[in-house]
């Protein structure tokens, strides 16, 4: 998935773009979800929080779809039984979202690049950036 494509459009655009390429799901945005849960999964239906950010949404989106496709489909709203699945599917949804090459190019850039600057270009929340950063670190691969 490249979602540099999506440049100049609107959040909403990328937003129909993953849920038409995970078109085995069903997406519900949900407004009376709890503040801090972003998304949740259930069989093949995501809830979306409906009062967080665009970024947001599609951070979470690709998140759910990862617990799908990573996890054994445990219940994981125990998250410290459930952590290490947690985070293999945040993990996964960080290289869908910022495939390795998109980070890289910052590293060759001959100027200082900001993490919000990297945040604005890529139109996804800075945290979100920050652990995909540090995750291809880690790996080795930047």
């Amino acid at each position: 998935m490249n979602l540099l494509s999506q440049k100049g459009s609107d959040y909403l655009n990328a937003i129909e773009k993953i849920m038409s390429e995970y078109d085995e799901f069903n997406y519900v945005f949900h407004q009376n979800m709890p503040k801090k849960l972003h998304g949740l999964i259930d069989g093949t239906t995501i809830y979306i929080n409906d009062r967080i950010t665009d970024k947001q949404k599609l951070s979470a989106i690709m998140e759910e779809v990862g617990h799908y496709k990573t996890s054994s489909h445990s219940d994981i709203t125990d998250y410290k039984t459930n952590a290490k699945d947690e985070a293999v599917a945040r993990r996964w949804s960080y290289g869908q979202l910022i495939p390795v090459d998109h980070i890289a190019r910052y590293q060759d850039s001959e100027e200082a690049v900001l993490l919000y600057e990297i945040a604005e270009d890529l139109e996804l929340p800075e945290n979100i950036v920050e652990s995909a950063i540090y995750m291809y670190k880690v790996k080795g691969m930047i």
